[in-house]
């Protein structure tokens, strides 16, 4: 895996967004990408204006560790979605949504520097949904396999810290592309109407617009 270090590089300098922005002549929304690590494809002529900039060699602008991640998805999850007999006044989520249980298999494998490939099969379950501190709703989910797949904690806690958080930030990528349309294809598309602000809430807009989040052992943000 391999992940810049740019916002630490930043962090160190004291140096802001914007400042830097405007003087290697990226745009914002260009650099914020990349300090979070974001953007999949980073052009060479915008790593040269950083390295120049910042005064660093590119071995000290990157991180890397010989270890790849890939992971891949049950193509016939298990759903089962209760269908409720009267359109909902009141719009709560967990309700209108019936989610009686939501079970897939989620493969793992690690690709190891001798070019090794090892498999992990985990067993994921959805637990719940909830609110993160930012209000956004959450379907939560956990691995009900994790403890005989322990073998694989060792492979991730071989990452430092910045490329554990690419990784688990590419795995809630993932797995929000998986889950949610199947969730949203799976229940009516009931709303409910605000008199007061004459505004419209949507079930499935609310679903494509929630996130999974996996509790786990093994990926965890940091």
């Amino acid at each position: 895996m391999i992940r810049n270090r740019l916002s630490e590089l930043l962090s160190e300098r004291g140096l802001k967004t914007s400042r830097v922005a405007k003087e290697v002549s990226i745009a914002r929304s260009s650099l914020t990408s990349m300090i979070q690590n974001d953007s999949e494809m980073v052009r060479y002529d915008a790593i040269d204006k950083l390295c120049n900039y910042l005064n660093v060699s590119p071995k000290d602008f990157f991180e890397h560790i010989p270890l790849n991640f890939d992971f891949s998805f049950d193509e016939e999850p298990r759903v089962n979605i209760t269908k409720r007999k009267k359109r909902p006044t009141n719009f709560d989520f967990n309700e209108m949504l019936g989610l009686e249980y939501f079970e897939f298999e989620m493969l793992v494998d690690v690709k190891t520097p001798r070019n090794d490939k090892i498999n992990f099969d985990l067993e994921l379950k959805c637990i719940g949904a909830a609110r993160d501190n930012h209000l956004r709703q959450q379907l939560v989910f956990n691995i009900s396999n994790e403890e005989e797949n322990a073998a694989l904690k060792k492979y991730v806690d071989e990452l430092t810290p910045g490329l554990r958080n690419v990784l688990f930030k590419k795995i809630t990528k993932q797995l929000n592309d998986y889950v949610l349309p199947i969730v949203k294809n799976n229940v009516e598309n009931y709303s409910v109407t605000y008199v007061d602000s004459n505004t419209e809430k949507t079930l499935h807009n609310e679903i494509l617009q929630s996130q999974v989040y996996l509790v786990s052992d093994i990926f965890r943000e940091y």
